[in-house]
């Protein structure tokens, strides 16, 4: 693995993931209510 190979990505969280995390907790809040 190189340093610094993708700073950008590094830098700033993929979209992915903000997504998996988005709809995650909009499972949990569904199965709590």
């Amino acid at each position: 693995m190189l340093k610094g190979s993708q700073p950008s990505s590094s830098s700033s969280p993929p979209t992915g993931t903000v997504i998996e995390n988005f709809h995650a907790n909009k499972v949990d809040n569904i199965h709590v209510h």
